[in-house]
């Protein structure tokens, strides 16, 4: 039932846009529609790594991204838990590291390939009232309405490798 939500809105759109252009082969309404949305998907990816598409993204207007978010509770103090996640994100060869100046936000993404369109990982750090503890809000989004699954493995990566920081080797 999961997968029939991600997947309702691309069927209602394809199926949308064929009933229009079998109705009015004339009219070219179906293609300003698609152009449209075929144009949010290239400015997201063009920009996605702007401090105000991150605002996009995390808003419900991003209907047309995959998305999967969490809020993970923290027992470390927010500026070092940010440290210790992006190391574990600089790890990585393949995911271009953006953090924005003076804010804990990350924002991590792999560039387009045959094998992904792209996604995004983007990590908030927000420190509790006490100081002690901290508040983390991950989300993970691909350029598509259906991500297969993926975003759903970046977020188990994400919280076993914190489970992991935690044990002093």
């Amino acid at each position: 039932m999961k997968a029939f939500k991600n997947i309702f809105l691309p069927i209602i759109v394809i199926i949308g846009l064929t009933i229009l252009y079998n109705r009015i082969r004339y009219d070219y309404t179906w293609l300003i529609v698609l152009f449209i949305l075929l144009s949010v998907y290239v400015i997201s990816g063009i920009f996605r790594y702007k401090r105000w598409a991150v605002n996009y993204f995390l808003s419900p207007f991003s209907f047309l991204h995959g998305k999967v978010r969490e809020q993970i509770e923290v027992d470390l103090p927010a500026e070092i838990l940010f440290e210790k996640i992006l190391e574990f994100y600089q790890s990585f060869k393949d995911y271009r590291i953006v953090y924005y100046e003076g804010e804990l936000i990350l924002n991590a993404g792999t560039p387009f390939s045959g094998f992904t369109w792209t996604e995004n990982i983007i990590i908030k750090v927000s420190p509790s009232d006490d100081g002690e503890s901290s508040t983390v809000d991950f989300t993970s989004l691909t350029f598509a309405v259906f991500s297969w699954g993926k975003n759903a493995e970046n977020l188990e990566v994400f919280k076993a490798q914190l489970d992991q920081s935690f044990f002093v080797v």
